[in-house]
């Protein structure tokens, strides 16, 4: 997914922007965007782009801080937002003077004022007011007063309390058209589709409202738009059926990798959604890509597991000491799984353990195996551990555990051990052998010299 982008023009350069946010709302979509000193919001209609606003701080009730609350909005990197600008090698600032005249040569009258509209945070009223009102005067001289009254609603939605928008909403001679705009959505369509899609797209939450959202987006052709807004569908309604309505729109939609990409975004969101979850699994589980399932499934250890043939085959697979998966789960998975099958399940938790002691203690890896007492289990490495357990506690027998330290290849540990045997036993020239190879083998030359000098003095003595 797409976590930045490049932006150029004549006040800034090139800036690299890191993603923060992004807003759906209408047939505007924001990019809440920041480099390493200023904030950006990058603009698009129809999710083409139009330009960037470089600010520190949006308008009170304006158009984008209202996208940003009441639009579909998350966070980045997401695959929504990535569709939205790949298409984009750099995203170019122009100013809203070049803007207005791109847009009057791409976008109908109407469609212009629906763009400025949404600038509020940036414009003010009464320059918006004055610009817009142009394209009414245009159609009103043209004769065509239902395309006037169009322009009028976006006035009124804009500044109601405008002296001139409050005087030209009394005119008379656009009181028959009143009556079409209460027609239902179904019916106005024909007449005024972008007015019926600000409206439904405000109640999108309303069935009868759902269809003709849906049936607009796909007519546009704003594929990710319709997306957020199934995305969105679903988070309100976490049901099994709604989660197959999206999949079902998703695998018409988009190639594996993108769904798989939109599934990671939703188990963040929803992690207690258990069907995320399984269709990660089963996706890294079908591409052997072993270790992403089992950070799945470490994540949700209830997922179903259809081949445990194939998942017995993953933990033989894995480099656990070098593996990123979190092993402190790994047990509760692991030990259910392979408890028929004690010679597997004895190797890989042996190599687990050996990742596990680098950073804890024989405590906690005691704690760790107690799923094998919940299954009536004993395997030999479980009996070492319990073993090296009972050598902590016992002074005489701190050679022996600084072997095990030692096969486990934690050094400074078996330095600990057969220090203190040494200690113990200054007669005992054994420990000091054991110090002197293990200063050795830390290549710490200095110091195994030392217990090496002191071997010669003790055989000298002898």
């Amino acid at each position: 997914m797409i976590t930045n982008v490049l932006l150029e023009g004549k006040e800034i350069g090139r800036a690299k922007l890191i993603l923060k946010r992004i807003a759906l709302y209408k047939q505007l979509s924001f990019i809440e965007a920041t480099d390493e000193h200023e904030h950006y919001y990058l603009i698009f209609y129809k999710e083409q782009f139009l330009t960037a606003k470089k600010t520190n701080k949006l308008r009170r009730q304006s158009f984008i801080e209202e996208a940003f609350k009441k639009g579909i909005v998350f966070l980045c990197p997401h695959p929504v937002a990535t569709e939205l600008i790949q298409k984009y090698k750099s995203l170019k600032i122009i100013t809203f003077n070049q803007l207005y005249t791109t847009c009057r040569n791409s976008y109908s009258p109407q469609e212009v004022s629906l763009i400025f509209r949404a600038l509020d945070s940036f414009i003010s009223t009464e320059k918006l007011v004055r610009l817009i009102r142009k394209e009414f005067y245009q159609y009103r001289r043209d004769g065509k007063f239902l395309h006037a009254y169009q322009i009028l609603w976006i006035l009124k939605e804009l500044a109601p309390d405008h002296s001139w928008v409050k005087q030209s909403n009394q005119d008379h001679s656009f009181s028959k058209y009143e009556k079409i705009y209460q027609q239902s959505y179904k019916e106005l369509l024909q007449n005024d589709p972008h007015y019926v899609y600000q409206k439904v797209w405000e109640d999108r939450d309303q069935l009868n409202n759902q269809e003709i959202l849906e049936k607009f987006l796909q007519k546009e052709g704003l594929t990710p738009t319709l997306t957020a807004y199934k995305l969105e569908e679903f988070n309100k309604n976490q049901t099994d059926s709604y989660y197959q309505s999206l999949l079902h729109f998703l695998n018409s939609t988009y190639p594996p990798e993108i769904i798989l990409d939109i599934h990671a975004c939703l188990a963040s969101e929803l992690p207690k959604y258990l069907p995320i979850q399984q269709y990660q699994f089963d996706y890294f589980l079908k591409l052997k890509q072993f270790e992403e399932a089992l950070q799945v499934l470490v994540k949700s250890p209830a997922l179903t597991i259809k081949n445990q043939n194939s998942l017995t085959g993953i933990f033989e697979e894995i480099d656990w000491e070098s593996s990123s998966i979190p092993l402190e789960k790994m047990s509760q998975i692991v030990i259910p799984l392979l408890k028929n099958q004690p010679e597997k399940l004895n190797q890989i938790l042996k190599s687990c353990i050996k990742a596990l002691i680098q950073h804890h203690d024989v405590q906690y890896i005691e704690e760790w195996l107690m799923p094998l007492s919940e299954h009536k289990l004993k395997i030999p490495i479980a009996e070492r551990i319990k073993e090296m357990g009972r050598l902590h506690e016992d002074p005489d027998q701190q050679s022996k555990l600084g072997e095990y330290y030692y096969q486990y290849q934690q050094l400074d540990r078996a330095i600990e051990c057969f220090t203190w045997d040494m200690e113990l036993k200054p007669n005992d020239p054994s420990p000091i052998k054991w110090l002197n190879r293990l200063y050795q083998e830390k290549g710490m030359a200095h110091e195994s010299k030392a217990y090496q000098q002191l071997l010669i003095q003790m055989q000298k003595q002898a």
